[in-house]
């Protein structure tokens, strides 16, 4: 599978004013029940009881879903990537687990597009590729990769929280 990190994507100053709104208690987090969209169960199957992550859409479907706020942070990470249309930005939390949980592979669209995840916290969680490439979570960290392939993510066990910003676009 294609990919490519770019560390320190962001210049200091607007990762930090990023970084300082996703890990605040300003920014909304919105539950859902289950990690992929077609499947309920965890690929390794344990620790069912860890199920369900918290997420907050910014962007889908030609609509802006966050504050003003919010989306005013975004806009340094948006112009970098050099984005011609957005599909849709969507801000991952996964909870601290006693062991990383390894979720279920996944694609986010079936159509061809690119795909972004970008990290806002250091942490021992992952993005896994489908050939089982293990890319860190590193803060200010880019991963520019196809996500009409799989690919899955993890929770994390040394922080309280794993948060990252996964785009879709063209």
């Amino acid at each position: 599978m294609d990919y490519k990190i770019i560390d320190n994507f962001l210049d200091k100053k607007d990762f930090n004013v990023l970084q300082e709104l996703m890990m605040s208690n300003k920014f909304a987090w919105y539950f859902q029940p289950s990690i992929t969209y077609f499947k309920d169960d965890l690929r390794t199957n344990q620790n069912l009881k860890y199920k369900g992550y918290f997420c907050h859409v910014m962007y889908d479907s030609n609509e802006v879903f966050t504050t003003k706020e919010g989306w005013k942070t975004l806009q340094p990470l948006l112009n970098k990537l050099n984005i011609k249309a957005l599909i849709r930005i969507k801000v991952n939390l996964f909870n601290r687990t006693p062991k990383i949980i390894e979720h279920e592979l996944h694609t986010d669209y079936e159509y061809k597009q690119k795909g972004c995840v970008f990290h806002i916290n250091t942490n021992d969680g992952a993005t896994i590729l489908e050939d089982g490439t293990k890319i860190e979570s590193v803060a200010n960290r880019a991963v520019i990769l196809d996500t009409t392939k799989p690919h899955a993510s993890t929770t994390t066990s040394n922080q309280d929280r794993r948060v990252n910003i996964n785009l879709n676009y063209f």
